[in-house]
């Protein structure tokens, strides 16, 4: 297949990207969808939303230069603890192999959906009531991207996936191996009432994952870790790494650290951090307000309010949720804290540090998807014993320097334009590569 003038026609499936408005909800993926169409590449999007009335979905195309639209709607997951029983024991008479998270990606509707946008059936999808802008609509893509696993999900047939004959090399494209956060969560909660669901949802994924992995022409990682993690899962797959786009806009604000002044930032849905935070509440923060009572640290909440506002009157702690002008914070910390270890995506506090020139203090694990550089990109403590004698120090100008240098690595590896060349780089090269035609794109199921 040969791939004229670096300008691929793509369909590209994600899963999350508006709000429920209809709106673009800013990420990194819609950054490099818009920076991959200002290359002349020409995108039929394809997304999913919980709302029934979008308003706005037409200003797809303005936003993001994508030439089609298509919204799926799925449903919620139940959010009461019988409801998410009864879906699961439907799920395990029904569909026993589909991962629960899922199932709202796998209703009827969705699945013919997809039919019809595979066969190039614009009335077919006006007949489902399908939103958003399709009228040009045609099936000649050079090939389908993946965003995310969870849209893949009309490819099982309830025990494996299969390619419909007419669907051209598809790509996956993902952040981290899913079922890792599964087991991760499945070891969180040895113990609780969820320990058995976590561990056997974390095989569920491990095998839907695989499967498509097996189909996959290639895999666009975000990382060399994720990269090395999908190697070991499936070490004939062909990969390559593309970075998360981020834009790092100036906002206006000028560091102006406060002496003795630390951030935080824990993330309830990142396995691990929560109690890594917890420990470092209970054995160090006492230790350093004893030692120097003048120390503050704010701590960020991210993804809800789960266990630690017991924490909330200690000493020189405070305590509040992630909100959107929570960013000044790091323009007036002395420096931000990663107390967690290595998270399975890339953790957006550290995005914004960068942004805002702020020096990081890390353990190794914490900032390792990020291939940073201790000393010259981070400081690194990994002791207790480091964490308690680092925080009691006087504030020294000379931490700023590694601020600077953090904002001049993550601004160029993680540029928009640069990533999309990147991007276009790795789907040309599989496309045009001899044997296009292998077992990953063939029609049979695995």
């Amino acid at each position: 297949m040969s791939v004229s003038n670096r300008q691929p026609k793509i369909l590209w499936v994600v899963p999350e990207l508006l709000d429920e408005d209809g709106r673009v909800h800013e990420s990194p993926t819609a950054t490099l969808i818009r920076e991959v169409t200002k290359l002349g590449a020409r995108v039929d999007l394809v997304t999913f939303s919980t709302s029934k009335s979008l308003r706005v979905v037409s200003e797809l195309g303005s936003e993001l230069g994508v030439a089609n639209s298509v919204v799926c709607y799925r449903s919620r997951l139940p959010r009461t603890p019988f409801a998410r029983f009864c879906l699961c024991l439907g799920q395990s008479l029904l569909l026993p192999k589909m991962p629960v998270p899922y199932l709202p990606f796998f209703s009827k509707r969705i699945r013919r959906t997809f039919e019809a946008l595979f066969g190039g059936r614009v009335r077919k999808l006006k007949e489902l009531k399908v939103l958003g802008e399709y009228s040009d609509l045609l099936p000649d893509w050079d090939l389908v991207l993946y965003d995310g696993l969870e849209g893949s999900a009309h490819l099982f047939d309830g025990k494996r996936i299969t390619l419909p004959v007419q669907v051209p090399p598809m790509f996956y494209r993902a952040h981290t191996v899913e079922a890792d956060q599964w087991r991760a969560k499945a070891s969180e909660s040895t113990g609780t009432p969820y320990a058995n669901y976590n561990a056997t949802q974390a095989e569920l994924v491990k095998e839907f994952e695989l499967a498509l992995l097996r189909k996959a022409t290639a895999v666009l990682s975000a990382s060399d870790r994720a990269a090395t993690r999908f190697r070991e899962v499936l070490p004939r797959i062909q990969q390559y790494v593309v970075p998360a786009a981020y834009s790092f806009v100036d906002v206006g604000l000028q560091r102006a650290p406060i002496p003795g002044r630390f951030l935080c930032v824990v993330d309830h849905n990142i396995p691990g951090d929560r109690e890594a935070v917890r420990r470092f509440l209970r054995e160090v923060w006492p230790e350093v307000i004893e030692r120097a009572p003048e120390k503050e640290l704010v701590l960020l909440e991210k993804g809800g309010r789960k266990g630690l506002s017991r924490f909330r009157r200690r000493s020189g702690l405070t305590l509040c949720p992630w909100k959107k002008d929570s960013i000044e914070e790091f323009v007036k910390c002395e420096a931000l804290l990663i107390l967690g270890g290595e998270a399975p995506v890339l953790r957006g506090e550290v995005i914004e540090a960068a942004a805002h020139k702020c020096p990081i203090i890390s353990s190794s694990e914490g900032v390792g998807a990020f291939a940073l550089k201790a000393g010259e990109h981070f400081e690194k403590i990994e002791s207790f014993i480091e964490w308690m004698s680092r925080l009691t120090e006087q504030h020294r100008t000379e931490h700023e320097a590694l601020g600077e240098r953090l904002f001049e690595v993550l601004s160029e590896r993680h540029n928009p334009a640069a990533v999309a060349n990147r991007f276009i780089d790795a789907v040309c090269a599989e496309l045009e590569s001899p044997d296009e035609e292998g077992e990953a794109n063939s029609s049979s199921a695995v």
